[in-house]
């Protein structure tokens, strides 16, 4: 029995540990070194990847960065696809990014989709319209994780994009807090997030 327990004791030792996300990566982060001023000579050539920056990344946080809607689906199709990406992801911030538009939501829907760590999700002044909420709306559905999501500022989603949200939300029990401010949000909406609420 002691042999056992010490060739258990051994096993264990050398399993490799898998690295546990922590940083707080920001547009400097990820594109290290790379001008920002669109004027800039330099800024025509496309920037970096971002996978390398990504891995180790628990919190992506890119409010009012100066990204194009390519480098937005660039950096939401390689966070998705990624596996050891987003596994370690847990925040992702794209408030004021006015470039996104509902193709970055349904990009950023693909990352929610893949992610089952993803807690808060900052859409916030995007640009985002009533596709993309719906496009949001559909990776919602049963997500295990995502506490809190901020579609603020977001005047095109309006009552549709909030009833395409509400539809996500019967039966989820994990999501927190929703903010749907200056977003359009009529009596159509409002009753729709109502009858969501009601039924969970």
């Amino acid at each position: 029995a002691a042999a056992r327990q010490e060739s258990s004791t051994r096993q264990l030792s050398v399993s490799p540990t898998a690295e546990v996300a922590t940083r707080q990566c920001t547009e400097s982060d990820l594109y290290a070194g790379w001008p920002r001023v669109h004027h800039d000579p330099l800024y025509a050539a496309a920037r970096p990847n971002p996978l390398e920056s990504l891995l180790g990344c628990a919190v992506v946080d890119l409010e009012h960065a100066s990204l194009s809607q390519d480098e937005i689906l660039t950096l939401a199709r390689e966070v998705a696809t990624n596996g050891t990406v987003v596994a370690g992801l847990t925040r992702l911030r794209l408030g004021s990014v006015g470039n996104t538009g509902n193709a970055g939501a349904s990009a950023v829907a693909d990352v929610l989709r893949a992610s089952s760590t993803l807690q808060q999700l900052d859409l916030g002044h995007a640009q985002v319209g009533a596709a993309g909420a719906a496009a949001l709306g559909e990776a919602l559905r049963g997500h295990p994780s995502l506490a809190t999501l901020l579609l603020d500022w977001n005047p095109g989603v309006g009552d549709a994009g909030t009833a395409s949200i509400a539809e996500a939300l019967v039966g989820n029990l994990f999501l927190t807090t929703l903010s749907l401010e200056r977003s359009a949000v009529g009596d159509a909406g409002a009753a729709a997030l109502a009858d969501a609420l009601r039924a969970n």
